[in-house]
């Protein structure tokens, strides 16, 4: 081999011998065989560690999710997740268990048209503007606990509360609402029932002075007009005085019980406090109307057998009269006054 070493035009002359190019060949090769092989038992490694790795996670994985299976079938708690991007809602696998919803009710749920249906309708509006809050607000971080009511598997509404956290994606902006529903329907009862016993009156059963304050209220808060009605017993001192306690507690539940029949369901009635009642009567303002009513309760009154009751009724108009509750008492208590120094036994409704 000639190789130019760039001075007068001398060269390198190189001799080799044919065997020992035979030979640096065939080492050449050897090694090659060596390494490619070792490549391939390095590479068959890695992919067998891999694979063992990947085994191992989905063995764990699926252990987990038996475990979770098992213990959500003792919890009162399903897990949801709502991507806000993608719009699309997913829950944890018991929800079918114990909620009414189909799989077709995940995918956008909230937007314009579309719905769950196992959620009540009232709540699915207040879902809707927590979404939309979400979407604008960068601010919240969590979402503190809503009570709604879903539709169980049974077709009844049960009592949740829904919280949950908001996870943001690298742009910062809301990506994930993940949180949990919890069946808080026992809880719920227990609440009703104590709220409802102390809005009630112990002896006649209805409604008492702040329960009649705060569901007329809520009445007014929904219609347009109304009847606010003050019923005092007549004479009701006497009958205690001659006849006792107990026969003026029977009048005073005679008297209910008479309220609770001439007047309608959606009628507030309730025991003010000693011989006076009042009932209050959404969307009604007709004159007539209400004067049926009041010689209805008289006329229901006339049955009690063991003594004579009588009522002398105030009534005022909502809004004409006042729009609160004690604008309203304080109209029907001078019309109440009216009737009972005008001989009693009749109504009398308050003018402007």
């Amino acid at each position: 081999m000639f190789t130019s070493i760039g001075y007068n035009d001398w060269v390198f002359v190189s001799v080799f011998q044919s065997e020992d190019i035979e030979n640096y060949s065939l080492l050449i090769k050897q090694n090659g065989e060596v390494i490619l092989v070792a490549m391939t038992l390095i590479i068959l490694f890695g992919l067998v560690i891999v694979v063992a790795i990947k085994h191992s996670i989905k063995k764990r994985v699926n252990q987990r999710q038996v475990q979770y299976d098992l213990l959500s079938k003792f919890s009162d708690v399903v897990l949801f997740q709502y991507d806000i991007n993608k719009k699309r809602l997913t829950f944890t696998n018991d929800v079918m268990d114990r909620f009414s919803i189909d799989s077709s009710e995940i995918m956008e749920p909230f937007e314009e048209g579309k719905e769950i249906k196992a959620v009540n309708p009232e709540d699915m509006e207040t879902l809707k503007m927590l979404i939309h809050r979400v979407k604008t607000d960068n601010s919240m971080k969590h979402i503190n606990m809503i009570a709604m009511r879903m539709l169980d598997i049974n077709g009844e509404y049960r009592w949740v509360n829904l919280q949950g956290d908001i996870e943001f994606g690298k742009d910062k902006k809301p990506k994930y609402i993940v949180g949990k529903i919890t069946d808080i329907q026992d809880q719920k009862v227990k609440e009703t029932q104590l709220e409802s016993k102390a809005l009630t009156d112990p002896l006649t059963q209805i409604y008492n002075r702040r329960g009649l304050e705060q569901k007329v209220m809520e009445n007014m808060g929904k219609c347009n007009k109304g009847c606010f009605m003050l019923i005092d017993i007549d004479d009701f001192k006497h009958v205690n005085d001659t006849y006792g306690h107990e026969t003026g507690d029977k009048v005073l539940t005679e008297v209910a019980t008479a309220l609770t029949n001439v007047f309608r369901k959606e009628d507030v009635i309730g025991r003010y406090g000693g011989d006076e009642f009042v009932v209050f009567m959404p969307d009604i303002c007709d004159q007539s109307v209400i004067k049926k009513r009041a010689d209805s309760v008289q006329k229901s009154l006339n049955d009690f057998k063991e003594i004579q009751i009588g009522t002398s009724i105030g009534i005022a108009l909502y809004p004409e009269n006042g729009t609160e509750y004690e604008s309203l008492f304080n109209k029907a208590d001078e019309a109440m006054y009216y009737s009972k120094t005008h001989g009693k036994g009749q109504a009398h409704i308050s003018q402007k």
